[in-house]
């Protein structure tokens, strides 16, 4: 079990996703306050979803850093520039590694 990444894997997947879909490898050209706009709501987005897959999932060290290894893999597959994708999942395994499970219901 302390091996198993099934969860984690999945996650890693669902990311991936929802980085191609709000903010594909491409760029495209928008002005500064669109992007930062749509930055700030990525940045929630991500941050809640993380938080929910903490509270939901229980995790060990090792689940917690093939968090941010399987999101690289998957955003290099998707097309990201190789620094990007490992900004982007250095981050995601951040906030992952920082987020408590919430023990009061």
């Amino acid at each position: 079990k302390f091996f198993d990444t099934t969860a984690v894997d999945a996650f890693a997947v669902k990311m991936a996703r929802e980085l191609v879909k709000h903010a594909p490898p491409s760029g495209g050209a928008q002005d500064a306050r669109k992007a930062a706009k749509k930055r700030s709501e990525l940045d929630a987005r991500i941050a809640k979803q993380v938080q929910l897959f903490v509270q939901t999932t229980p995790l060990n060290f090792y689940q917690k850093a093939k968090v941010g290894m399987r999101l690289q893999d998957e955003l290099d597959a998707a097309g990201y520039d190789p620094e990007v994708s490992k900004a982007l999942s250095y981050e995601v395994a951040k906030l992952v590694a920082l987020a408590r499970r919430r023990t009061d219901a």
